[in-house]
């Protein structure tokens, strides 16, 4: 023992300190990756019945319950609830300043890609909507796949980060799995579109998460796995911010503001209210009355 260690134990020994001890502390996060998403999806959209509805079954906690969102007036009291509009301005104005400023892109076949781009619109819409969710949902993916019915083109589709989920080995992107929902003889089912490197291939799961036969759904029973020449993979995931919550997965725009137009809200709404129950009243002063 050194004498550092030596001189701590007689101080601890004179003091009579007792060490701390680790205490296990267990904390449940409010919402899911999916349930944030939606979340977010909310604030943009920015219809105040929407958000009533979403944060009253959203809130399991009492931080939850007590926003301003998710609270429920008195039986004798009621006020009306408005929202600022706020969050869909944001992503709506980042995405036109990124557009504007977006002049060219210039690949080496400059000729074939303008006419891709112009097949799939990728600068009149198709950016700007991915931008968009991006934005609010933290992340997507351009999903890249060949359709000679549609088009003679490839087709660039883009799937925002509720459609979308990734495989990763020791920090390296392996596959991106694509997701889309059918519905045959009145039950859902959820089919994977995996993409890796040199495959795309498909899976079909049911609700409860088992894996069936492609079969189960006529529309997609022709479905197979497909295998081409190269170590590429046929999607480009896109994102901004790092999400300190979900391991691999982008950082709404949003993220950590909620709180903030949540406050925002409850401040514009008391301020219509008192509005409203102030409303102008004519006065007689004392010196204009008849007598």
């Amino acid at each position: 023992m050194g004498l550092k260690e030596v001189i701590k134990s007689m101080v601890m020994k004179a003091l009579n300190i007792v060490p701390a001890e680790d205490n296990q502390i267990s904390i449940r996060e409010p919402l899911s990756h999916n349930m944030n998403v939606l979340r977010n999806r909310i604030w943009y959209r920015g219809d105040p019945s929407e958000l009533d509805q979403f944060f009253k079954q959203a809130a399991t906690d009492d931080v939850g319950k007590s926003r301003f969102w998710a609270a429920v007036p008195s039986a004798d009291s009621s006020i009306r609830k408005y929202h600022s509009g706020l969050p869909g301005e944001i992503v709506d104005k980042l995405a036109d300043i990124v557009i504007s400023d977006l002049d060219n892109i210039e690949l080496p076949e400059q000729g074939l890609w303008d006419a891709i781009a112009e097949d799939n619109k990728f600068s009149d819409g198709l950016l700007a909507d991915a931008i968009k969710d991006t934005l609010i949902c933290g992340d997507g993916a351009f999903k890249l796949s060949v359709d000679t019915d549609i088009s003679e083109y490839p087709l660039i589709e883009f799937y925002s980060g509720s459609d979308v989920s990734y495989a990763y080995n020791r920090g390296r992107l392996q596959e991106v799995i694509f997701h889309a929902y059918y519905t045959h003889e009145k039950e859902t089912f959820r089919l994977d579109e995996i993409y890796g490197k040199g495959y795309i291939d498909y899976k079909l799961y049911d609700k409860n998460g088992k894996e069936v036969p492609l079969s189960k759904v006529p529309e997609i029973s022709q479905l197979s796995k497909v295998t081409f020449a190269g170590d590429i993979i046929m999607a480009v995931p896109m994102r901004y911010f790092k999400s300190p919550k979900f391991e691999n997965r982008g950082n709404s725009i949003f993220e950590r503001k909620s709180d903030n137009f949540d406050a925002l809200d409850e401040v514009i709404s008391q301020w219509i209210d008192a509005i409203r129950a102030g409303r102008v009243k004519n006065y007689i002063p004392e010196d204009l009355l008849p007598k």
